[in-house]
């Protein structure tokens, strides 16, 4: 399949379900003020913590398998819900353990780690497999219409006496019912056989090996995005928590296009000359600054009235912390481009170095900054993280390309015709 249409398929079929995301996320923001949101999230970011370490990463070396050619679709299915199920159960008896002696979880965070921990590893992996099949639209489609419900159920929330505690357990039930319909649709539409015969040991070797070291990424990736919900949390107010995390959300808003396009990039970069690749990658990248560019300058000037108006009055501090982060969406715009490449290049300890270069900047600068500055210092911080890492895979793209600097950031006079022509040919051959 062609590039451009990979790309177009991809953002369209993404950008549905980051829509319904959005949508589902301005409700509860409504619903339950900066506070109830907050409190939502924060669990959320607990638990997402919980599965980046159960999963391993094991959608990255799947998808690789498939993708290289070196794993079949089959057995890689059946790794992936098998995997699913045993990660759950020694999560889940190590979770009890850990209560028994200190008592920490309470009744819902229970209810919400049954259905956020086996959901999500379900559609990482199956999303995973979906995407090595080069099938955007199906999975997108059918997580869609599961938040979709969602959100009808949160706008009623009020009316049908749904409480914050109950609520906390439809949302995470949501997640269950979408890795669950997920694995069903892509077992049923490839018709897969055998899906529990054992891969061959040269197979598990290639998955494993490519697994560990995407985990070692993945997981510094996810301390480098959400170590500092931890920090305000500790030294800030459920309202200003509830804020900060509001906004990170709209900075992950801002890097849906940006993921989405990785998400094609990733299977053309690990089948495709890589010059040809680093060329698009360079391309893409200038247009996504400039575009992102002029999406902060209209935030800037609307963000102080628009954001109170979306989410209500008790998130007026968006605004301020939004505006300490535009450096830092900016660089992770071309962040998000450019560590798609080095995965499928195999050349996924850049991305490792690239993290602990921002978070080398991140967690002295929270231990030193939030206690001083609250929220804007974890802001400021943030974002100069975010600005190291992109230097540091940078630095390594350009010394492995015929690229410079000015390639990712100035956009050319000859960019706007060849972006047309791209997508002018995708729309000829439909």
């Amino acid at each position: 399949m062609n590039f451009s249409r990979i790309i177009l398929q991809n953002v369209f079929w993404r950008g549905v379900y980051f829509i319904s995301l959005f949508l589902l996320n301005v409700v509860i923001a409504r619903s339950f003020s900066a506070t109830g949101s907050g409190t939502i999230y924060f669990i959320v970011n607990n638990l997402a913590l919980i599965v980046t370490i159960c999963s391993l990463s094991l959608e990255a070396g799947m998808a690789y398998g498939v993708l290289s050619g070196k794993a079949n679709p089959a057995q890689m299915g059946g790794m992936a819900l098998l995997w699913s199920i045993l990660a759950t159960i020694i999560a889940g008896i190590t979770g009890y353990y850990i209560t028994q002696h200190t008592g920490k979880f309470n009744g819902y965070y229970w209810y919400a780690f049954g259905g956020y921990l086996p959901g999500c590893l379900l559609v990482s992996f199956f999303m995973a497999l979906f995407y090595a099949q080069k099938n955007f639209w199906l999975p997108n489609m059918l997580m869609s219409l599961v938040i979709f419900v969602l959100i009808t159920l949160t706008f009623y929330s009020e009316k049908l006496g749904i409480s914050l505690e109950r609520y906390i357990n439809l949302y995470f039930t949501a997640f269950l019912i979408q890795g669950v319909v997920l694995a069903a649709f892509y077992l049923s539409k490839y018709r897969l056989h055998n899906i529990f015969s054992i891969p061959r040991s040269g197979v598990r070797k290639v998955v494993v090996t490519y697994s560990i070291v995407a985990f070692g990424a993945n997981l510094l990736y996810f301390l480098l995005f959400r170590i500092d919900y931890w920090f305000v949390q500790h030294y800030c107010a459920e309202g200003d928590l509830g804020n900060y995390i509001q906004v990170s959300k709209i900075v992950q808003l801002f890097l849906t296009v940006p993921a989405m396009i990785a998400g094609a990039v990733f299977p053309f970069s690990a089948t495709r000359l890589r010059k040809d690749v680093q060329n698009r990658i360079a391309l893409l990248s200038r247009a996504a600054v400039f575009a992102f560019s002029g999406v902060c300058l209209l935030l800037t000037l609307s963000g102080y009235w628009l954001f109170p108006f979306i989410f209500g009055n008790s998130f007026a501090q968006m605004y301020q912390l939004l505006l300490l982060l535009i450096p830092g969406i900016i660089s992770l715009v071309i962040v998000s481009l450019i560590s798609a490449y080095f995965a499928g290049q195999n050349q996924v300890w850049v991305n490792v170095f690239g993290c602990l270069c921002g978070l080398f900047i991140l967690v002295p600068g929270d231990i030193l900054m939030v206690p001083l500055m609250g929220v804007k210092g974890a802001a400021i911080i943030a974002s100069l993280s975010y600005c190291a890492t992109l230097g540091c895979l940078l630095y390594f793209f350009i010394k492995n390309s015929e690229c410079r600097l000015s390639d990712f950031f100035i956009l050319k006079s000859t960019d706007i015709q060849a972006l047309n022509t791209s997508f002018n040919k995708v729309l000829n051959r439909n």
